[in-house]
């Protein structure tokens, strides 16, 4: 009798701990950068139709600026392995400011203890939110990216919209604690709302008969056309599972982290992200229902980039000497749009209320 009480009472300690697990794997562990930029909740709407969930994607609302030259840099790809079936299907898009792939993005990281820049890609998914694979902030060795910046449209040296820096960053949990690569997903924060410029996907949790039917599309900056061009390609799944998909879509490393996207009615809709790639098929996470849940509440909540006088007052009150040698350096700098480099802090002049001037702003650094 007493061999039976304790059976039972292991296999309910058992049955408890792995309900915790599966309920946890879906959190969110959030990951602070930097500190400068404040975000708070927005009007960004979720929407249910029969048995699919979606936000809705948005055009670019603003104008394309002028094409800004960036430094060249050697990467390492956060996935080496070249995974290429037969005849290389991925197609170069020449045209990276139409919509939709200008909301493709190439990323930068450096982790903790590392000194080497890793490439890897992304989508955006909101005003400033970024799609990609967990492991392009947090890695297989269990550290945080300490630096990450987003070039939305690289094309080559041109950057159609500059580089904007990550700030927030959210991994799965089950990602985070044991590297399930059923969770090798994450959201980035940034500092800018860039996606006023160029747009962004709407997030979607198909049903399985759009899975079945419809082609996707994996977009992103391949490590063996240096990083720096943007490659496409567009297949049938092979498989679907619960929390991954498996394709034959040829892809490599650096693209890690890719949107897998479908274009639906002309507008693009995420449903996961590439992380892997074996002999046989390559894979990535889906957005599963649990997933999208997730991600959309991080989006909402962070949805307003909630940047103001006083805060900046505050931080500049600290980085006076920077800012000061800094701008004596930018006397006769007359372009709007412009990223301005500080020793500790990139100050984008858009990220400013639009009726902020250049030379408010000029006031606000020199103001005592």
């Amino acid at each position: 009798m007493k061999m039976k009480r304790m059976l039972l009472i292991i296999c309910l300690v058992l049955s408890l701990s792995y309900k915790g697990l599966a309920t946890n794997a879906y959190d969110l562990v959030e990951h602070n950068l930097n500190n400068y930029a404040k975000y708070k909740n927005g009007d960004f709407k979720n929407y249910k139709y029969e048995d699919e969930f979606f936000t809705y994607p948005v055009r670019p609302n603003e104008p394309t600026p002028q094409k800004v030259l960036i430094n060249s840099e050697n990467f390492f790809p956060s996935i080496i392995k070249k995974i290429i079936f037969s005849n290389d299907g991925r197609k170069r898009i020449h045209d990276t400011t139409n919509w939709p792939y200008s909301i493709h993005v190439k990323l930068s990281m450096k982790f903790e203890e590392e000194n080497s820049h890793y490439g890897g890609s992304g989508i955006l998914v909101g005003p400033h939110h970024i799609l990609t694979a967990g492991h392009n902030i947090y890695n297989e060795k269990k550290k945080w990216a300490t630096r990450v910046v987003a070039s939305p449209g690289l094309n080559d040296q041109a950057a159609p919209y500059g580089e904007v820096n990550v700030v927030k960053a959210y991994a799965f949990s089950a990602w985070f604690k044991m590297n399930d690569p059923q969770f090798d997903m994450a959201i980035l924060i940034l500092d800018t709302s860039i996606g006023n410029q160029t747009g962004w996907a709407g997030l979607l949790c198909p049903s399985e008969n759009t899975l079945t039917r419809e082609q996707v599309s994996i977009t992103g900056y391949p490590g063996d056309k240096g990083f720096k061009q943007m490659w496409s390609m567009s297949k049938r799944l092979k498989n679907i599972n619960q929390e991954t998909f498996s394709y034959t879509i040829d892809t490599y490393g650096g693209q890690s982290g890719s949107g897998i996207w479908i274009n639906r009615l002309n507008v693009p809709h995420v449903l996961g992200v590439h992380t892997l790639g074996s002999e046989y098929s390559n894979s990535g996470v889906r957005l599963s229902l649990n997933k999208y849940n997730k991600i959309y509440r991080i989006i909402k909540d962070t949805y307003i980039l909630d940047i103001n006088k006083n805060y900046i007052s505050s931080f500049i009150s600290e980085e006076k000497k920077h800012l000061k040698e800094t701008w004596a350096n930018l006397k006769d700098f007359n372009i709007e749009n412009a990223s301005i480099s500080f020793a500790t802090f990139n100050l984008k002049l858009f990220l400013f209320p639009s009726k902020w001037s250049f030379n408010k702003v000029r006031d606000l650094i020199n103001d005592e």
